[in-house]
Order: C-alpha cells, then structure tokens, then sequence
C-alpha cells in the first residue's frame, strides 16, 4: 500500500493529486516502482489472481497506459486487464453478468 503519510487514514480523495506528496508520503512514482517491480514474481506462474487495493489499479492503469482520468476504481469488483491482439491493454470489471454473456457466446478462455 502507499504510504499516505501525514493523510494516513483519511479519504483517498486527499491522495489523488499525484503531483503533490504529504509531509512522510511516499510519491506515487515511489510506489509505481516498488509495484511493478514487484509484479513479476506475483504474477509467475500465469494466469494469476491478484488481489490488490486502487492503488495497485492505478499504477497497472498507467504503466499499461489506460487511460484513468482519475475515474475510481470499484470496491469488491474483480477488474481483469488484457491485451488485445496488437499489445494494447485494457481493463474491464468482471461481473457475473459479463461471464454469463461470455459462456452464452461459447467463450471459455476469460483470460
């Protein structure tokens, strides 16, 4: 998790500006790093789950380069991020209705 700092404990709305770090905060390029460093050896072997807060969305998102505009992430929402044929990721919310399309459709691989 980042460390807010001196916003420890209060609403997240407080972190969003990227830019500015609180007294004791660790930076979000600070904690950028510290993540996707940390993503090989989490995600190995694949498919894997992960389970993570919006912070960790919030570095895939711009890491992976998908667009956020600071657009929340869900709460107790699986979130899955693929790549389409050409390389470029996205993300979607997997919900028990887009499993149920997808068996419907005959799609079995939800990777």
């Amino acid at each position: 998790a980042r460390d807010g700092g001196t916003l420890e404990g209060r609403s997240c709305r407080a972190l969003i500006d990227l830019d500015r770090v609180p007294e004791g905060a660790e930076s979000f390029e600070d904690f950028s790093s510290r993540a996707i460093a940390a993503l090989p050896a989490a995600l190995l072997p694949a498919p894997a789950l992960l389970v993570a807060h919006s912070g960790l969305c919030r570095v895939l998102r711009h890491h992976l380069s998908i667009s956020d505009n600071l657009h929340s992430v869900p709460n107790a929402v699986p979130i899955r991020f693929s790549p389409d044929y050409s390389g470029r990721w996205s993300e979607c919310e997997v919900t028990l209705a887009a499993l149920r399309q997808a068996k419907a459709k005959g799609e079995t691989d939800l990777r």
